[in-house]
């Protein structure tokens, strides 16, 4: 859990305090408080009652110095009538006069005040309350000390039944006094549905201060029975101070009297193991316990420990634990673990306990020093150690522990439907700031305050963010995912709440949340990818719902270091170790530099479940001086040979950098260096580790050592050290920094070996090498990858002599054109991705200004433009960001006019073969048309469609024919060819149409036809208009008879005469006096010949031919031809 969440909630209210010449002291008597001997107590001063001081009518308490008068404190603000912009003051009035009370409310009006109540005695007002602007109080009081119609004016102070209990041994009890309990018994005195589980080291449960808050149900995990009762005494010490019974005349009060349990998991010498502690919390959890109190501890990361807890916490238990009594910052578990409140120790001056360990884990502070509370009635171990039976005085963070715990148990009783962590931050957001303004190391959030805990009302509306989570570095180009925990604080469900994450104060991500019942608590994802390496302002923002007041606690900013990860490719090998077989085992170290980060890869021979199960120093001598430093043998079989100046720990310890402090003879623990970089997978063998080369001092060579504490201290070398120059880079510069794929970018840079080899990579590409000059200087264009992604990408040169490298970082912004193609004034949508976010992009075309584009909180652009007047061809269209710009082509175009021609003849025939010639050509020049197509019309509308080259055939350059068998019972009349050509290149954007009509005839009377041929079922024939060929197989017609004359037999050859004319048939058989001839074209004839043969003379006969054509359907109109075929339509 992120600790530092918010500062704390402080209720706006102006407390005034009025010093007195006289104080009012309101004390109780206590009778027979001195203990006895065998109790245990030891105290000295005198124990008598004070008497009871009386407050005299008088002037004299009228002092001129307002600043001792008026003391703003948010430490009163319980006891004084007054709100944000209004107090409520006192005045007497001088009775005696009769017009005084008159004369005295005429200056209340001129100083905008109130008169809310009057106080009288036998008719007479002797007191006004009067209700004043903050900002009038001054004025007012310093004239009203003047008035001699006044006799004081004093606050109007809030008085309130003070519960005090009857134990006996309450006068000595400063702790529960400190933090107010005695005013929170006025609002409850605790729950009996409540159950506080003390994992401890068991219960006095017949204690006659415990017993009646005592529940069983608990277990002893150190003997594994059923009867957890305490012989060791702690604790029964640490369950009185949270539940001893109040009020019942014996011993002492406990803060809450709510129900205790007992889990005894420490042994009768205060010592217990994890399973032990893991077993009673996940007991305590399964039995009913609201909040577990663990007074225990220790350094050391625990897997099985901290699944425990996180069981616990998720089933909605309060989990308090001590911080450890070192003085040091050392992570005392279990208190360090995310989902425990770690409570440090407070003496009675409100100091840290000398003893408190402390921290950024430490969350809340308590009394812990020279606390009362029971012991067991019997003797057990702690006896031996001068601690007594029955009650004792002890010291720790064990006895704040259970302060808290109290106190908790206290809240959850006023407020039973509240979670776990809305308890938390009750105790968070009313504790008693200490030490540094807000959150601190020492005291968390502050030293717990009962009273304001249980007495301060709720607000009606309050949302505040619990809890953020994030990887722990931030890489650059990577999504990155900010995990925020909002609670609902205030008195009522909340609807539509809004959450936004604002980089550098610009939106980045927002989410709504729909619904969020009071006292529960939600998760949002919100996402950010950055795009450069530097430090960011990253805040997480609710956005107020309406009415809500207290905004404090809306909003959470932190500094975010946006870093480059190392490479995977530019590892240098430093040293390497054997496998001793023990732990996990050091196996290798590796080292990489950047511009501004010195990297460490540490390897080992086996496997971790976290990085909480090794311990690891990285210990550098950065002066190379072993004589300033950590002297060498500190450590277990520590022999380096170095003076460490710096330490890198990365395991359950920290995961920092200390430097030594010569003045402490050891590592500065308060004033720890945070890493630049962990990447410390679970389940792993190795983990990476960056620092700021900034934040160590050293003239560029160190020597180095590493250790392992969690493999037997296990050196890396086992003697001796490894050295490395880690600090003299090379430097480059990129111009420009930004640009699309494609982009060339001049890498210039210095300090390179002379004469040397520099290689160039992008990211982890390898793009060449360039040799240094003279002076150690170069240059290396680089071609950003046509498959570069948007993004930030690493360019880095490597000094291949000495290992030296740097990097820059370049940005890859990419834009897009729908279309790309184009003529002048046609509208061209740009789109851009990748660019700064809430900047305005700069578009050009052709190096001409023509808009800016507005870029969004995701980098994302749209603009749309028309195209200028240019001229044809390919022109550059750029979008300028932050260091550069991103280019792309468009193509502008010449829009001209395509000379479309169609000859479809004049007049055509039903059953005609018709063929049309089509011709494009553009600006006097035969071309080939990209697109043709074509439709024929007839007097009903459209009758057949043609697209090029379906059914469209070329026949030369720009020159094309369709052909088409015109029906023969097609309908006379208009027919029209209607063509649509298209032109199309890289600049040239052409088109045209044309039509051409021609008429269909019924008949070729009156043409003077002849039939000139016919050949493969088309007949030729001659008319006056020309050639006419005729498809006899689409006519689906009968020839019934033909005049012919059979001139001559020659042979198998005879000569056939017809009206139009001769032509050769074979002759295939003659029996008798018939032959059979076939005409070609026509087809076989069978005629008599016999006197052919017998008088060897022409003769003409007619004979039946009959000609049966193929059957094809026609679909258009069929010409006649009477003089030669007398045609039937078909049947059907």
């Amino acid at each position: 859990m992120y600790r530092k969440i918010f500062s704390k909630l402080v209720i706006s209210t102006i407390a005034i305090l009025l010093v007195l010449t006289h104080l009012t002291t309101i004390t109780l008597a206590f009778n027979n408080l001195s203990p006895s001997r065998d109790e245990g107590v030891n105290f000295t001063g005198n124990l008598e009652p004070q008497k009871e001081s009386t407050l005299p009518i008088q002037h004299s308490f009228l002092h001129d110095n307002l600043n001792a008068w008026f003391d703003i404190s948010a430490e009163y603000n319980n006891y004084i009538v007054a709100d944000e912009d209004s107090v409520q003051l006192i005045v007497g009035v001088d009775y005696s006069i009769p017009w005084a009370y008159n004369s005295i409310a005429e200056e209340f009006i001129r100083n905008r005040g109130k008169i809310v109540n009057t106080v009288s005695i036998e008719g007479k007002v002797i007191a006004v309350v009067v209700n004043l602007p903050l900002e009038k109080v001054s004025t007012f009081k310093r004239y009203m000390s003047n008035n001699p119609l006044v006799r004081y004016v004093e606050p109007n102070i809030k008085r309130q039944a003070l519960f005090e209990p009857n134990d006996p041994y309450w006068l000595i009890q400063w702790g529960p006094k400190k933090i107010g309990v005695n005013w929170a018994w006025n609002v409850t005195l605790g729950s009996s549905n409540i159950v506080v589980a003390v994992v401890d080291s068991g219960i006095d449960y017949t204690h006659p201060d415990l017993a009646e808050n005592y529940i069983s149900g608990g277990y002893d995990w150190v003997n594994n029975d059923t009867d957890p009762k305490d012989d060791f005494g702690h604790g029964t010490h640490c369950a009185g101070i949270i539940a001893a019974v109040i009020n019942n005349g014996v011993g002492i009060a406990g803060l809450a009297n709510v129900k205790i349990m007992a889990e005894k998991v420490l042994d009768n010498s205060g010592w217990g193991r994890d399973d032990w502690v893991a077993n009673g919390i996940i007991h305590a959890t399964d039995s009913g316990a609201k909040i577990i109190s663990m007074s225990l501890g220790g350094p050391g990361y625990s897997k099985l420990l901290h699944e425990a807890v996180k069981y616990a916490y998720d089933n909605g238990v309060l989990l308090v634990a001590a911080a450890g009594n070192d003085n040091i910052n050392l992570k005392s578990y279990p208190a360090a673990y995310e989902e425990v409140i770690a409570v440090a120790a407070t003496d009675q001056n409100d100091e840290k306990a000398y003893f408190s360990n402390w921290g950024n884990w430490i969350e809340l502070a308590a009394p812990g020093v020279d606390i009362y509370s029971t012991m067991p009635t019997y003797n057990v171990t702690l006896n031996d150690y001068g601690y007594s039976m029955n009650y004792s005085h002890m010291s720790g963070t064990s006895m704040a522990c259970p302060h808290v715990a109290g106190v908790a148990a206290l809240v959850w009783s006023m407020h039973p439907e509240a979670i776990n962590n809305w308890i938390r931050v009750r105790l968070r957001c009313t504790a008693k700031d200490l030490g540094d303004p807000d959150f601190d190391e020492y005291y968390g959030y502050g030293r717990i305050d009962a009273k304001r805990a249980v007495e301060q009302e709720l607000l009606d509306h309050d949302l505040l963010i619990f809890d953020i989570n994030r990887p722990q570095h931030v890489k650059l180009g990577e999504p990155t995912t900010f995990n925020a925990t909002l609670l609902n604080f205030g008195a009522n469900d909340e609807s539509n709440i809004e959450v936004r994450l604002l980089v550098n104060d610009t939106q980045i991500d927002s989410k709504v949340i729909s619904f969020l019942q009071r006292y529960k608590l939600t998760t949002v994802n919100l996402i950010w990818t950055p795009f450069e390496t530097r430090v960011y302002n990253v805040t997480y923002y609710i956005v107020p719902v309406p009415n809500e007041t207290a905004i404090e606690n809306n909003k959470i900013t932190e500094l975010i270091h946006v870093i480059s990860p190392p490479s995977e490719t530019k590892w240098m090998l430093l040293e390497e170790d054997a496998d001793e077989g023990r732990g996990c085992n050091l196996k290798s170290i590796y080292g990489q530099l950047s511009s501004t980060i010195i990297y460490f890869k540490v390897e080992y021979y086996r496997k971790w479940a976290t990085i909480e199960e090794i311990d690891t120093g990285i210990l550098i001598d950065a002066d190379q001086n072993p004589a300033t430093g950590l002297p060498d043998r500190t450590y277990p079989y520590q022999d380096t040979s170095i003076g460490a100046d710096y330490l890198i720990v990365v395991g359950w310890e920290a995961t920092e950098m200390l430097r030594w402090d010569p003045n402490l003879g050891f590592w500065d623990f308060f004033n720890p260096i945070p890493l630049a970089y962990l990447d410390a997978p679970e389940n792993s063998n190795w983990f990476i580790v960056g620092i700021f080369s900034a934040d160590i001092e050293t003239g560029g060579i160190v020597d180095c050592a590493v250790a392992d504490t969690m493999s037997d201290w296990d050196w890396m070398p086992n003697h001796g050290h490894f050295t490395w120059r880690v600090v003299q880079h090379i430097t480059i510069s990129v111009n420009p920094s930004s640009g699309s794929p494609e982009t060339r970018v001049k890498i210039s840079g210095s300090e390179a070996t002379v004469n040397g080899t520099v290689s160039i990579y992008w990211d982890d590409m390898f793009m060449g090498n360039v040799t240094a000059n003279e002076v150690g200087n170069f240059e290396y264009e680089l071609t950003v990858p046509i498959n570069a992604s948007v993004g930030v990408h690493n360019i880095t040169a490597v000094d291949t002599t000495t290992g030296k490298t740097a990097s820059a970082p370049f940005k890859v912004i990419l834009i897009t054109l729908n279309p790309a193609i184009g003529f002048v004034g046609a509208k061209v949508v740009l789109n851009g991705f990748g660019f700064t976010p809430k900047t305005e992009a700069r578009i050009t075309f052709n190096d001409m200004f023509i808009g800016y584009a507005l870029v969004s909180d995701s980098g994302n652009f749209t603009f749309t433009f028309n195209v200028p007047i240019s001229t044809k061809g390919t022109q550059l269209i750029k979008a300028y960001d932050i260091g550069g710009y991103a280019s792309t082509a468009f193509t502008v175009i010449d829009v001209t006019q395509l000379d479309v021609q169609v000859d479809a003849g004049a007049i055509r025939f039903g059953g005609e073969l018709a063929e049309f010639y089509i011709q494009t050509v553009l600006k006097g020049q035969a071309v080939n048309a990209t697109r043709i197509s074509a439709k024929l019309y007839g007097p009903k509308g459209e009758i057949a469609h043609y697209q090029y080259p379906t059914n469209i055939t070329a026949v030369a350059t720009g020159f094309y024919k369709i052909v088409y068998t015109i029906p023969v019972f097609a309908d006379t009349g208009t027919y029209s060819l209607v063509v649509n050509a298209d032109y199309n290149n890289d600049t040239v954007q052409a088109a045209g149409t044309s039509f051409k009509s021609f008429t269909i005839s019924s008949t070729l009377t009156a043409l003077n036809a002849q039939i000139e041929k016919i050949e493969n079922g088309t007949a030729t024939i001659i008319t006056s208009l020309g050639l006419l060929r005729l498809n006899l197989t689409a006519l689906n017609a009968t020839l019934d008879r033909i005049f012919v004359k059979i001139v001559a037999i020659n042979g198998t050859t005879a000569k056939v005469e017809t009206i139009l004319g001769f032509v050769n048939g074979t002759v295939t058989e003659i029996r008798g006096n018939m032959a059979t001839i076939i005409v070609p074209g026509l087809g076989q004839i069978q005629t008599d010949v016999s006197g052919l043969i017998r008088t060897q003379e022409a003769w003409t006969m007619l004979q039946s031919l009959i000609i049966v054509f193929s059957l094809v359907a026609a679909t258009g109109a069929i010409s006649s031809l009477a003089m030669l075929l007398k045609l039937r339509k078909p049947k059907g």
